[in-house]
C-alpha cells in the first residue's frame, strides 16, 4: 500500500508551484465537492474526475515509468469554468524506481513542474522543485533530483483551459541535481519609504541546520550614511534546510535614505562567520521588486 502523499497547499505554500492554481477560475467559477476526490486511491484509467460537465474537468494525465503506462485523473484543478481544491488520495499510486518519469497531457502548449519531497518526512520534509523537459514527440521527462530515495511527488500542469495537480510516489534510483544554498534578501523597495520598510531574509537548501544563526546588515545609502539591523534565527528547519530572520522582531524603524543602498551582510551558523555583499538596485528594472541573492564566501553549507 502506498504512503498518503504531501497535500497541495503545503507542498505549494513555499512553491513557484503555487502560481499554477493562482489564475484561472472566473467570478463565475461553480466549484464542486473538495471531498469528492481524494481520500480513497488515486484515480485511474475509467474512472471520472468530478467537476460536472465534460469541459470542466481536465482530462487524464498519463504516466510512463518503465514498462507501465499509468493514467490518472487529478484532484486539485481549476479547469474552464470549475475549480476543484481537492485533497490527494491516501494511496498514493506507485511508480516503483524507473530510471525517470514519462509524462503525456492531451492539451496544446501544456508546461508540467514537479515538487518532489522526502517520503514520510512530513509537513517540514526536505523538498525540490523541478521543470519538466519537453520532448521533441510532445511528452515531457521528470528527471530525479536530489539524492536518491523515494519521494512523494507533486505535478501539476498548465494549459490554456486551466491548472491540474496529481500526486505519485517515486523511488529514485540515481542522484540528481541537488539546489545549492540560496540566500535572498530584501530591505528597500520601490513602493515604500525605508523608514516603513522591514527586513525580509531566507535561506533554502541548508546542509544542516545550525544550532545557532544570527545575522548583521549593514545598510549604507547612495550618501555614504550607515545603519545596521540584526535578528537571531527564529523560524527554522521548515521546511528541512530553511532559516528565516526577522520573523517576529521589529527591528527599530531605519532612516529615510537615498538609494542605491549597499547591503553588508555577516551571518553566523554555529562557529562559522560567512560574509556576502550585494547593492539594489543596480538597473531600473531590478527596481520593481525587492530582492536580491546573496553570495557567501565562505559558501554556505551545502547537501552533498
Amino acid at each position: 500500500m502506498g504512503r498518503s502523499p504531501i497535500g497541495v497547499t503545503s507542498m505549494l505554500a513555499a512553491s513557484t508551484v503555487a502560481a499554477l492554481f493562482i489564475a484561472g477560475c472566473s467570478a463565475n467559477d461553480t466549484p464542486t465537492d473538495p471531498d469528492s476526490n481524494g481520500g480513497d486511491t488515486q484515480e485511474e484509467v475509467g474512472t471520472t474526475a468530478p467537476g460536472g460537465a465534460e469541459d470542466s474537468v481536465p482530462p487524464p494525465i498519463t504516466i510512463v515509468a518503465g514498462d507501465e503506462t499509468h493514467e490518472i485523473a487529478p484532484w486539485s484543478y481549476c479547469w474552464a469554468d470549475t475549480c476543484v481544491d481537492g485533497t490527494p488520495p491516501d494511496d498514493s499510486l506507485d511508480l516503483g524506481s524507473p530510471d525517470d518519469v514519462v509524462v503525456e497531457f492531451p492539451a496544446d502548449d501544456a508546461s508540467f513542474v514537479a515538487l518532489l519531497r522526502e517520503a514520510g518526512s512530513g509537513e517540514c520534509g526536505r523538498s525540490y522543485e523541478a521543470p519538466l523537459t519537453a520532448n521533441d514527440d510532445g511528452t515531457f521527462t521528470l528527471s530525479p533530483i536530489g539524492k536518491a530515495g523515494e519521494y512523494e511527488v507533486l505535478l501539476a500542469v498548465r494549459a490554456p483551459e486551466g491548472d491540474a495537480a496529481v500526486s505519485f510516489l517515486w523511488t529514485t534510483p540515481t542522484d540528481g541535481e541537488i539546489a545549492a544554498p540560496e540566500a535572498r534578501l530584501a530591505i528597500a523597495s520601490m513602493f515604500v519609504p525605508l523608514s516603513e520598510s522591514r527586513p525580509d531574509l531566507s535561506v533554502t537548501n541548508l546542509r544542516t541546520i545550525p544550532d545557532h544563526a544570527a545575522v548583521s546588515i549593514d545598510i549604507e545609502s547612495a550618501d555614504g550614511s550607515t545603519q545596521t539591523v540584526s535578528s537571531e534565527v527564529e523560524d527554522a528547519g521548515c521546511p528541512a534546510g530553511t532559516l528565516r530572520f526577522f520573523t517576529s522582531e521589529v527591528p527599530a524603524p531605519l532612516d529615510d535614505a537615498e538609494s542605491p543602498f549597499t547591503y553588508r551582510v555577516t551571518m553566523q551558523l554555529d562557529d562559522v562567520v560567512h560574509e556576502a555583499t550585494a547593492t539594489w538596485p543596480t538597473s531600473p528594472e531590478e527596481a520593481a521588486q525587492p530582492y536580491v541573492t546573496l553570495e557567501f564566501n565562505p559558501p554556505l553549507p551545502a547537501i552533498q
